[in-house]
């Protein structure tokens, strides 16, 4: 009889401690996963970092997916065959000014604008399209790196016609086509060049 209710005894405190370990496992445990360690890509000077969209993705999938799709989330972007809007068909592919034009053209991979200056016989080396600005609701930009300076394109995409335009803030009458393209007076640090990484800084590009 005492060893019956020695043993019922014994059941009922391993139960006992079975039920608080696992009662302090559910309050206190912690679960390792990439959301709590999550990838630096970049740091700013201040020492804070830098992190992925994809970060928010364990948590908010609902949101992340519908940002995707958003012109916010695609206001820039590497200059591929699926991100710039402007056409590089033979008829479509030109912008005539008075003084210069400009020819898009692609090789399949990577894609140019090509300038040739009316009257003269100056060569001028074409400037690819490395990135895309402007989700194409109204149009979109197109800036060069020439090694660690971004420089605008002189054409542009202007979506209500479908066509190249001059690019916005350059008159005609200030079109003296360079190497690169117009330099760009606000931009992205070079880290851009891996798109993947969020910028560092913001820097002065100065002008040729």
């Amino acid at each position: 009889m005492i060893y019956k209710k020695f043993f019922k005894n014994s059941i009922m405190v391993i139960m006992l401690l079975g039920l608080a370990a696992l009662v302090f496992h559910c309050k206190n445990g912690k679960k390792e996963s990439e959301y709590f360690n999550p990838q630096v890509l970049a740091t700013h000077d201040n020492g804070e970092h830098f992190v992925g969209s994809k970060t928010c993705l364990e948590c908010h999938v609902d949101i992340y997916n519908t940002h995707l799709k958003t012109a916010h989330f695609n206001s820039g972007a590497i200059a591929d065959s699926s991100n710039i809007k402007g056409s590089f068909k033979e008829g479509s592919n030109i912008l005539d000014l008075k003084a210069v034009e400009f020819q898009m053209l692609g090789d399949g991979e990577y894609f140019y604008q090509h300038t040739k200056i009316k009257n003269r016989s100056t060569e001028i080396p074409p400037s690819k399209f490395d990135i895309v600005i402007g989700s194409g609701v109204r149009g979109q930009s197109y800036l060069s790196w020439e090694k660690d300076e971004l420089y605008q394109l002189q054409v542009s995409y202007y979506t209500p016609t479908d066509s190249w335009v001059n690019s916005p803030v350059i008159l005609p009458i200030m079109m003296n086509p360079g190497p690169y393209g117009t330099p760009v007076l606000n931009a992205i640090s070079p880290m851009l060049k891996d798109w993947s990484l969020l910028p560092k800084e913001i820097v002065l590009i100065r002008t040729r």
